[in-house]
C-alpha cells in the first residue's frame, strides 16, 4: 500500500520578533499582529479572511500578557466555501530583561523585552494533510507547528 503525500493549497509559516522597552507589550502586539496580517494577506490573495483572523487571535493571546515571561498557544480552525478548512496555529513567547546579562547594560537604561510570534497558516488539499492538522490540534505533540513542519512537508 502506497502512502499518501500530505498536500496543502495553503502553507505559511513565519517568525516575527519585536524588541520593546518596559511598559510598551500591548503596542508591540498590535505591530506584530498587523505585521501578520500583512504578511497572511501578502501570501494568497484570497486569504483576508484568515489574516482578519490571525490578527484578531494574536492580539487575544497577547492581552493576557504582561511584563513577564510568558508563553502562549492558540490554535483556531474555519471552514470557508464548502468543506475547505483553514487551520490557523499562534505561538507567542515574552523574553523578559533580555539585557540583563550583556556586558555592556547599564543601571539607568531601560530594560528590553523580546517578544516572540510563530504562526502558521495552512490550508489542507487532501485528507492526509487534514489529519496532519486535526492530530496537531487535538493531540499533546508539543510545538503544533514544529509537529507540522518537522513531520510534513509539502
Amino acid at each position: 500500500m502506497i502512502q499518501e503525500t500530505p498536500k496543502w493549497s495553503m502553507w505559511l509559516h513565519e517568525s516575527l520578533t519585536e524588541e520593546y522597552i518596559e511598559g510598551e507589550i500591548y503596542i508591540t502586539i498590535i505591530k506584530i499582529a498587523e505585521d501578520a496580517y500583512n504578511v497572511t494577506k501578502e501570501y494568497k490573495e484570497d486569504s483576508a479572511n484568515q489574516a482578519n483572523i490571525l490578527r484578531d487571535i494574536i492580539m487575544t493571546v497577547g492581552s493576557r500578557f504582561h511584563e513577564l515571561n510568558n508563553i502562549g498557544t492558540k490554535c483556531y480552525a474555519l471552514e470557508i466555501d464548502d468543506e475547505t478548512n483553514v487551520y490557523i496555529f499562534v505561538e507567542m513567547e515574552n523574553q523578559v530583561n533580555i539585557t540583563a546579562n550583556r556586558w555592556l547594560s547599564c543601571i539607568e537604561c531601560d530594560q528590553i523585552h523580546r517578544l516572540i510570534v510563530k504562526f502558521s497558516v495552512v490550508i489542507p488539499n487532501n485528507d492526509i494533510a487534514n489529519k496532519i492538522c486535526l492530530n496537531a490540534m487535538h493531540n499533546d505533540v508539543g510545538s503544533k507547528i514544529k509537529y507540522i513542519l518537522g513531520n510534513y512537508n509539502i
